[in-house]
Order: C-alpha cells, then sequence, then structure tokens
C-alpha cells in the first residue's frame, strides 16, 4: 500500500494471496477499510491494483479471489485497475534473477519518511538467488546497495539522486519492512 503525493494506492498480489489463508485476506480488506476511512477524511483519492500472473480466465481461482476484491472496491467505491505481474525479487526488484526463494512474512507498516506518509507491505517476499544468500548472512548494506543499483537501472530518474540517499530509502522503507515483518525461515518458490 502507498500514499504518494495525492493518491492512496492499495496493491493486492492475487496469486500470492491464493496460498494463504482466509483470514489473511479478510485481516486485509479490514486493514484496507481503515485505509480508505482515512483517506476519505483527507480528501485524498484511493486505487485498488490488482496484480495478477497471468489472465483470470486460466485460474479459477484466480478469478474468485480477484471478484472478491472488485466487490470489496465497488462498496467503498475505490477504482479498481489490473495489471499483469511479471515474476520478479521483492527486494531488488531485479526481473533477470528468477525467483528462488519465498520467506514467511506478517504485514508489515514502515514510515520511511516525509516524501511518503505511509508504505505498507503484505504477505510473503519473494526473492532471487543472490538476494536470498544476502539475506541469509545478513549482509543487510550489500542487500541494499544490491538493490540502488538495480532501482538505477531500470528507473533512470534515481541517476539524478544521490547513490547514498537510495540506499537509505531502499534500508528504512521496504528492507526494514522485510526484516520486521519476516517469521520464519524461506522455502523453495515453485510457480
Amino acid at each position: 500500500m502507498r500514499e504518494r503525493d495525492d493518491l492512496c494506492t492499495m496493491m493486492v498480489h492475487i496469486d500470492a494471496m491464493l496460498a494463504g489463508p482466509t483470514s489473511k485476506i479478510n485481516d486485509m480488506l479490514s486493514r484496507y477499510d481503515e485505509v480508505v476511512q482515512d483517506a476519505q477524511l483527507h480528501e485524498q483519492p484511493c486505487e485498488l491494483v490488482l496484480r495478477l500472473n497471468g489472465p483470470r480466465e486460466d485460474h479459477a481461482k484466480r478469478d474468485q479471489l480477484a471478484c472478491r476484491f472488485e466487490f470489496w472496491a465497488r462498496q467503498h467505491d475505490v477504482p479498481i485497475r489490473e495489471e499483469l505481474w511479471t515474476a520478479r525479487c521483492d527486494l531488488c526488484g531485479s526481473t533477470v534473477d528468477s525467483i528462488a526463494w519465498l520467506y514467511d512474512s506478517d504485514d508489515s507498516v514502515v514510515d520511511p519518511g516525509p516524501e511518503s506518509r505511509y508504505l505498507g507491505f503484505q504477505g510473503d517476499w519473494a526473492s532471487c538467488e543472490p538476494c536470498a544468500d544476502l539475506i541469509e548472512l545478513e549482509a543487510w548494506d550489500d542487500l541494499a546497495r544490491r538493490s540502488a543499483k538495480n532501482a538505477m537501472a531500470t528507473h533512470p530518474e534515481f541517476l539524478t539522486i544521490p547513490f547514498a540517499s537510495i540506499i537509505e530509502a531502499i534500508s528504512l522503507g521496504p528492507h526494514m519492512a522485510f526484516r520486521l515483518g519476516r517469521t520464519g525461515a524461506r522455502r523453495m518458490y515453485s510457480a
């Protein structure tokens, strides 16, 4: 979940949610109820983004879960959009190194500073092999540097930002959420 500028974007990775318990889905919808209420108080528009690994018609459970979130969005008058998701490492953003591991995680919230009021992360974290190796070594600085390099390579607008600032933002944002939310050992990923 991200609140930037004047838009609150709530993102749900449908295929990742399929493996979880129904209670986790209910908890997420309850949290989104609170987010929408807060956004309405601040006259902030919201949107719900459904990330899908493939077409809905190819997978009945994927379509069923997406419909549940669509129903919630209609009840709250929240615009919704779908996007096909390319498997990528949640820690460094790489789509080159394939996903090798998943880390169990509680939902976590991090305040990365004045540029973003709120970052939230739901569900398990997907990791490529190089990032998983750094996680297992608890080499957090090296992990942040790897992520910053990938961010600069894929987002040319980051080239104007000092490298140290990007590393700090990654360390205090998504990587801190991972470290706070991680609940257990890694497990092999299977598509």
